[in-house]
């Protein structure tokens, strides 16, 4: 919302374009992709979205935020209502956006559909938000990237990966902007605990509904 005003000045063509050259870069590559952008819903207001492409430049999911901001909810967007799930390689990824990293009840979902990982994409300025990923991680035994627009620079949020424990994987050099790249493997021996013992017990004890005082 600050770099749109109204959403008649955007241009969707341009918009598409981008992501067919994008989808063909990530064909020539062999690389899945995952971008953050405004997609058009007819009959209502676009949608916070992220697109997911395939290694053959397909398009493989849209993740459409499901929640929204007071200022997004009155004036911008239309909210999603579903998970978004692909698999690459036996790993199940969902994802989520910017605020929805705050909300424990999308975790709980995420870790009633036995993802592996969660990517999210932020335009966070705080990084109080690198707090909720480290928990939500660790409450749930899940792998998390958080990804930030490179333009952004300095000041906000990082580029980082998390593991099942809470622990920072890997952190974006902002300076010598480079990525930040970790491993997603739920049978390392380091995950025994995080993900082998605790992340089972959890689940038993949320479905036996127990509560120790």
């Amino acid at each position: 919302k600050r770099q749109v005003l109204d959403w008649q000045t955007v241009n969707w063509a341009a918009i598409d374009a981008t992501l067919a050259e994008i989808a063909e870069l990530a064909r020539d590559l062999n690389l899945w992709v995952v971008l953050g952008t405004a997609r058009q819903i007819a009959g209502m207001r676009p949608r916070n979205s992220l697109v997911v492409i395939d290694e053959t430049g397909a398009i493989a999911a849209h993740y459409d935020k499901r929640i929204l901001s007071h200022t997004e909810s009155s004036d911008w967007f239309s909210p999603g209502s579903t998970h978004a799930i692909v698999t690459i390689q036996n790993i199940r990824i969902g994802f989520a956006l910017c605020i929805e990293i705050r909300f424990p009840d999308l975790f709980d979902a995420h870790e009633a559909a036995d993802l592996d990982l969660v990517l999210i994409g932020s335009y966070s300025d705080s990084a109080f938000d690198e707090i909720y990923a480290r928990a939500q991680a660790a409450t749930y035994g899940l792998f998390i990237g958080v990804s930030t627009p490179v333009s952004k620079g300095e000041g906000g949020l990082d580029c980082f990966g998390i593991g099942p424990d809470g622990e920072v994987l890997a952190r974006r050099n902002n300076a010598a902007k480079s990525p930040a790249i970790f491993d997603v493997d739920p049978e390392a021996a380091r995950w025994e605990i995080p993900l082998r013992r605790a992340r089972p017990w959890r689940r038993k004890i949320r479905n036996e509904n127990f509560r120790s005082i």
